[in-house]
């Protein structure tokens, strides 16, 4: 057995969001793909490892023991000027006495259908930067990890219809050869036809059980509730949405969210700009890069940090950005 590192994220905290805000539920209404309900769970010391525990053993078949879960993981960009990325959990295990290439596995939850046709190019930039990051100078490009990449949908990410949809890299001209560059990118739509078949030719795990694990995750509702692994992961989320200090950070979050948005509908009022989309567009960028703000201060990342993700991955101005930062009330959220 290889040795094998886990990276797991939310995007919520990478490039300007792939989960819609949700409209306002209440805490118990959440689904785990919510946002906020995804980072609370990826965030909390004691619940992240048996969370992800969970999501990989359902797609894997098997347990994955002794990882080590530390809360936040940051790949910067080749130079302040390029994007990086934010990881919500970076995960380890111990390395394998008969040494072996690592693998790195890399899951996300996505429910914001608008960005279907970017993941192909989304994914294929998330590769190169774990590389740079995975590769030191002087070593072997033979010592590179490979590469798993997990996104869990509630939309059909590429229009089959089906649950699982795998892609690997491959030659067009010599079908019969294998080109083996370690990627490989499992796609999983929560309400997509159990393609077994496929599942089975993949080597992953019980079909049955991992369709109800990622429906779950959609639909969070007692209803689907079926097998050892939701029924696990049902206790691990009622058990966060239990705690007062989740409800608090919960209402704070909503309280700031919607108060960002009255300040960008009061702007547009004020520019001429309150009619058609570009006051949509705009207020729900700034309610996905508010709660960005949100999300990576109570992770501890620094305001320098968050400042580049607002401007790059957001697209807001230096200006709006430090702004955002500034704004009253921010930290209160995060406390």
């Amino acid at each position: 057995m290889s040795s094998v590192t886990h990276v797991l994220f939310h995007p919520e905290a990478l490039s300007g969001g792939t989960s819609a805000t949700p409209q306002h539920k209440s805490l118990q209404n959440l689904d785990v793909i919510d946002n906020f309900l995804f980072t609370t769970l990826s965030s909390l010391p004691d619940v992240a490892e048996p969370f992800f525990r969970i999501i990989l053993r359902s797609v894997f078949g098997y347990d994955f023991p002794e990882i080590k879960v530390t809360a936040q993981k940051v790949v910067q960009g080749l130079d302040t000027t390029l994007h990086g990325i934010r990881m919500d959990a970076f995960i380890e295990t111990p390395t394998d006495e008969h040494g072996g290439r690592a693998t790195i596995y890399n899951v996300e939850a996505e429910s914001r259908k608008a960005d279907r046709m970017s993941l192909p190019r989304r994914h294929r930039f998330y590769t190169g930067l774990y590389d740079v990051e995975h590769l030191p100078s002087g070593v072997s490009y033979s010592a590179l990890p490979d590469f798993v990449s997990i996104v869990i949908l509630s939309y059909d990410p590429f229009g089959c219809g089906d649950m699982f949809y795998e892609s690997r890299s491959q030659f067009v001209s010599h079908p019969g050869l294998t080109y083996d560059d370690g990627i490989r990118r499992i796609y999983l739509y929560a309400d997509g036809a159990l393609n077994e078949d496929a599942i089975r030719t993949a080597g992953l795990g019980d079909g049955k059980n991992l369709q109800s694990v990622i429906k779950y995750m959609c639909h969070s509702k007692a209803d689907n509730v079926s097998g050892a692994d939701t029924k696990e992961m049902s206790v691990l989320v009622s058990e966060v949405k239990a705690r007062r200090e989740v409800g608090v950070s919960f209402m704070r979050w909503w309280d700031y969210i919607e108060s960002v948005k009255r300040e960008v509908k009061e702007e547009a009022l004020a520019e001429g700009r309150a009619e058609g989309r570009a006051e949509g567009r705009a207020e729900a960028r700034c309610a996905d890069a508010a709660f960005h703000v949100v999300s990576s201060r109570r992770l501890g990342a620094s305001d320098e940090d968050i400042l580049q993700d607002l401007t790059g991955h957001f697209g807001l101005t230096e200006e709006e950005a430090r702004a955002l930062l500034d704004k009253a009330g921010v930290e209160a959220v995060v406390q």
